[in-house]
């Protein structure tokens, strides 16, 4: 075997073992549900229904109900006015509060 054609092979095992482990991480686990991967960050008032999905505790009727909340009240100034929508009070938004940020506008 050759050097060039070592090499190749030596590549396609490395794109097989990283396409494996992409598989893993993304793929059901559990009881068929899905793994979540959470955003670092996110600003509740640009966020859209799928982006908030992504955070822990956050479903869509809930994401929904945020994403309402901004456009009939206009834009959250702080974390703690997330408490404006029903169903999210001050634990919520400590649970929340390591993957949102409100930037001064």
């Amino acid at each position: 075997m050759n050097r060039s054609s070592w090499l190749v092979r030596a590549w396609a095992v490395l794109v097989l073992i990283l396409a494996a482990r992409l598989i893993w991480v993304v793929s059901p686990a559990g009881g068929g549900r899905p793994i979540r991967v959470v955003p670092l960050v996110l600003d509740p008032n640009l966020a859209s229904v799928e982006e908030l999905q992504l955070l822990p505790g956050v479903g869509r009727s809930r994401a929904e109900q945020i994403v309402l909340e901004r456009i009939r009240r206009g834009p959250f100034r702080s974390l703690a006015e997330l408490e404006r929508v029903d169903g999210i009070g001050a634990d919520t938004v400590r649970n929340l509060a390591r993957h949102l940020v409100v930037p001064p506008h």
